[in-house]
Formats: C-alpha cells, sequence, structure tokens
C-alpha cells in the first residue's frame, strides 16, 4: 500500500482547537488512513473542550473511532454541524466478507437533530467505490440485501440501497451508511455516542494547498500537520532528517527551519512553543528534498503552463526574499 503523503497528529488544547478547525477529518478522508502520529488522547473532557465556540471538523484514524462524545451534549453546541457515528465491521455481500467502515449522520441545526439517510430503518447505502470494489472482487452485480457484523452482533438480510445522494468531495467513496437508530438499537453503549462532529471551517492556506495537490494526485514532499509539540516531535523522527519545519501561514520562506537532527528539533520547537502564538503552536512538517542549489518555479492555468523560472541560491531557501536569484 502507497504510504500517506498527508496525514494529521492531532492533540487539541484551547490553545490549537481555534487553528486546528476542519483540518484533521480533511486528512483522514483524504488518505483514507487509520492511522496518525498521535492522537486525541489525554486532558480531553467535555464537548465544550473539542469544540470551544466555533465549528470543528476534526479526528483521523484509529482516534476516530476510538472518540465517544456524548450525545446529549450535541443540542447545546451552537450553529450547524452533522454528528457522525463510525464504527469498523465486516460487511457480507456477493459471497465475501469485507471489512468496512459503517458511518451514521446526523444533521444538527438550532440544537435539534434530523436523520435523512437512508430512508428505512434497516438500510445499508453503499457508496460508490465499494459498489465497485464489490463487483470487481465477485464479478457480479451488487447484492439486494446482505449482512453486517458489528458490536460482537450479525445482522441478516439488511437490504442494500443506492448510495448517498450528495457526499462531501473528501469523503471516500467505500463508506457504508447506516441510519444512527440502527447503531444506538444494537448497542446503545458502542452504537450511541457520537465519534465526531463535522463543520463548515476554513483551512489554513498552506494545509490547503496541500490537501488540493493530494486530492488531484500530484506528488509532494511527505507532509505531517502536528498540533503539539510531541506530535511534531514524532513527525520529524518518522520523516527523518533532515527535515523541513514551519509554520501553516506565511511566505518568504520566513519562520522556516531546515532541521537536521532530533537534537535541534528538540530546541526549534522549544522555543516556538514558548513564544505562545497560535501560528507557533502549528507545526508543519515535511520532507527535505535536495536541489542543486537551484529549484523550478512553474505557473500553470488550467492545463497550459504560461511561465516558469529557475532560482538559484547557495541557502537552503531559494525564495526571492532570501535572496534566490533567477
Amino acid at each position: 500500500m502507497a504510504r500517506p503523503i498527508l496525514r494529521l497528529a492531532t492533540r487539541f488544547t484551547r490553545r490549537t482547537r481555534a487553528t486546528a478547525w476542519a483540518i484533521a477529518f480533511a486528512c483522514m478522508v483524504l488518505v483514507g488512513a487509520m492511522s496518525l502520529a498521535d492522537g486525541l488522547a489525554d486532558g480531553i473532557g467535555s464537548v465544550a473542550d473539542r469544540i470551544g465556540s466555533g465549528p470543528a471538523v476534526y479526528i483521523q484514524g484509529n482516534e476516530l473511532l476510538a472518540s465517544a462524545i456524548d450525545p446529549g451534549a450535541l443540542p447545546n453546541v451552537t450553529g450547524a454541524f452533522v454528528a457522525m457515528r463510525a464504527h469498523a465491521a465486516i460487511l457480507e455481500i456477493n459471497g465475501l466478507a469485507l471489512s468496512v467502515s459503517v458511518v451514521a449522520l446526523e444533521s444538527y441545526q438550532g440544537g435539534i437533530g434530523t436523520i435523512v439517510f437512508p430512508e428505512g430503518p434497516r438500510n445499508v447505502s453503499l457508496d460508490v467505490g465499494l459498489r465497485e470494489q464489490i463487483e470487481a472482487e465477485s464479478g457480479m452485480p451488487v447484492a439486494t440485501s446482505g449482512n453486517v457484523s458489528l458490536f460482537g452482533l450479525h445482522l441478516t438480510d439488511l437490504p442494500i440501497v443506492a448510495p448517498p445522494p450528495t457526499r462531501p468531495d473528501l469523503f471516500p467513496d467505500n463508506w457504508a451508511y447506516v441510519r444512527p437508530d440502527l447503531l444506538i438499537a444494537m448497542n446503545a453503549t458502542q452504537g450511541g455516542p457520537v465519534q465526531a462532529i463535522l463543520a463548515d471551517a476554513p483551512l489554513d492556506p498552506a494545509v490547503l494547498a496541500s490537501l488540493r495537490l493530494a486530492e488531484a494526485g500530484i506528488p509532494t514532499p511527505r507532509t505531517v500537520v502536528a498540533l503539539t509539540p510531541e506530535a511534531a516531535l514524532k513527525a520529524l523522527d518518522e520523516i527523518g532528517y533532515p527535515a523541513v519545519l514551519k509554520p501553516p501561514v506565511g511566505s518568504w520562506g520566513r519562520l522556516m527551519a531546515k532541521v537536521d537532527d532530533r537534537e535541534e528539533a528538540e530546541q526549534i520547537i522549544e522555543h516556538k512553543t514558548a513564544l505562545g502564538s497560535t501560528n507557533h503552536s502549528i507545526f508543519y512538517v515535511q520532507e527535505y528534498i535536495e536541489k542543486p542549489e537551484r529549484d523550478l518555479r512553474v505557473f500553470i492555468v488550467g492545463d497550459a503552463i504560461v511561465a516558469a523560472m529557475y532560482r538559484y541560491s547557495k541557502d537552503w531557501r531559494t525564495n526571492a526574499a532570501r535572496g534566490g536569484s533567477p
């Protein structure tokens, strides 16, 4: 399996959560990864601690599946959002037994939850990618019924219905959707809590750029967005030294550091943490790419290259603001 080009290391605190809106979940669904460099463990209490006063979209991988937000607190959350329940399950269909993510969505507006999809209480909606996988592996059209094993229970003859009518662009296309009622009826303790709260929110420019490139299938240096010093150090260790550490917002090559070893990483991160601003609390870690004292900048509009230039510099940064010359 190809390694993810963008993963997220997350631990939310009152200092980091505002800037971290929307990043983690977007990364998770983009790469489809079920692992992460660091998680939401330790010190996370109420829904208010996680959400603050604004929208939040968060959690990837195993931490998503392990998260448990009390659904009784959801009516107190302001604004419009979607409560998502997500669990690993086994789907039996067309003679296959597939590991799938079973997801249930509930829309909230003004503290009131609404479930609109799927319509039937036992219906299972298979998205297009999952349907293609089933047809490719079985050599048959997707059956009209199937079995699901979840929470130690085995439900049989569940109606299989059409893919969801709409889906956010960054959602993977291989999920199976059910109603929250079904999960709660199967096991109120495990199926009742919500795993994530999803709401529209802006991404930081550097993170957004990485997401767009990854979504388009354009190769980029390996990237991790970390929200804690511990996660940043772990990301640097995993990517390997030298690596590049920079803030998620900025230009002209400012506040960037080429980190050559673990000791240097600890010193730089300690210094950034002491500065205390939000911009120093988000760590954008990238693989360092060796280059022959120059880079190549290409501007593309549509499918056409409209301009290109080499920029030369003895420094590892070739930004014009740092002395790079054409």
